[in-house]
């Protein structure tokens, strides 16, 4: 009966090493993918602020752009949604036309449910 015991005790401890590993380890997934979404949707941004004029942003509203993050051995796609809208002075969205628009990038993939990252940047006229 104390084998058993034994036995139940170093199985129960090498389950719960294992559970602390895999969360390690997805941890660590879920980071490197953050600084992917990071890289595709700042480049994204930068894509669209100095190819784009300030009377055209519009064009962007709404858009889905699929972005990949390359490596020589790896690839990986996101789904980069862009929107546009004008915001007042404080950055807040505005109902009437302002001199700021507001450019927000957001990443997504498909081993998430939500965007992993989103990026704004204010381009005034």
């Amino acid at each position: 009966m104390l084998a058993f015991l034994a036995m139940s005790i170093a199985v129960l401890v090498a389950l719960n090493q294992q559970r602390s590993e895999i969360r390690s380890y997805e941890s660590i997934v879920d980071a490197e993918y953050e600084i992917m979404a990071n890289a595709v949707s700042i480049e994204q941004l930068e894509v669209i602020a100095a190819s784009t004029i300030w009377n055209n942003l519009e064009v962007w509203d709404d858009s889905v752009i699929t972005r990949n993050f390359s490596l020589p051995t790896f690839q990986e796609s996101f789904d980069v949604s862009v929107s546009v809208q004008f915001v007042d002075g404080s950055g807040y969205p505005s109902v009437t036309p302002t001199t700021v628009k507001e450019v927000a990038v957001s990443a997504e993939n498909n081993r998430y449910t939500s965007p992993i990252v989103t990026h704004a940047r204010l381009i005034s006229e």
